[in-house]
């Protein structure tokens, strides 16, 4: 440690007073403290940003999965009446044999989906193990009038992106309004 008004050196670190001017040093010794303190709650907060940018990620996907779904269905559904016309009726059609060029692209795609499950399923494996880590709690409330998601991650984490979690939590996919009585599961992690 070095006093900072004599600039003598070296002290030792049990020292509250200057050998060389007798000036306090205490005032450095609370600095020196509150700016671990400030390091130390940054970090944690750093974190929990982090965590939560995951969360919502993982709720922007789920989202993505339903409405490709809905998608899917409603692709279908257009479909139908031109596979009828097609092949609903009577006349009869002739069969050929599937082009080489598709069915090399089919099995390319076949192992790029192969592929992406693999890590998929390494990705889950990590997961699950992240969340053993951390001992999970969980709080349920009882949604009442006026309950937004927004003001219950506020409520709950401190945080006004936190409504993702929740939502991801409960299988909340409308986010316009919560049945007042609904019982909602609140997790956090120590």
């Amino acid at each position: 440690m070095i006093c900072p008004v004599c600039q003598h050196s070296p002290i030792p670190f049990l020292a509250t007073i200057c050998p060389s001017c007798n000036a306090s040093l205490l005032g450095i010794k609370l600095l020196d403290a509150l700016e671990e303190q400030y390091v130390e709650t940054v970090k944690v907060k750093v974190a929990l940003e982090g965590e939560l940018i995951q969360k919502k990620i993982e709720y922007q996907q789920v989202l993505k999965k339903k409405n490709s779904r809905i998608n899917y269905l409603l692709f279908l559904l257009f479909l139908l009446p031109m596979f009828y016309y097609f092949f609903g009726r009577s006349e009869p059609k002739t069969i050929t044999a599937p082009n080489t060029q598709m069915t090399d692209t089919l099995d390319r795609y076949k192992q790029e989906l192969a592929e992406k499950v693999l890590i998929l399923e390494d990705l889950n494996r990590q997961l699950v193990t992240i969340q053993h880590t951390q001992h999970v709690r969980e709080i349920q409330y009882v949604v009442k009038k006026g309950d937004r998601l927004y003001d219950l991650g506020i409520l709950f984490y401190n945080d006004t992106t936190a409504w993702y979690q929740i939502a991801l939590d409960n299988k909340i996919y409308d986010i316009k309004g919560l049945p007042i009585g609904d019982t909602l599961t609140i997790k956090y992690r120590d």
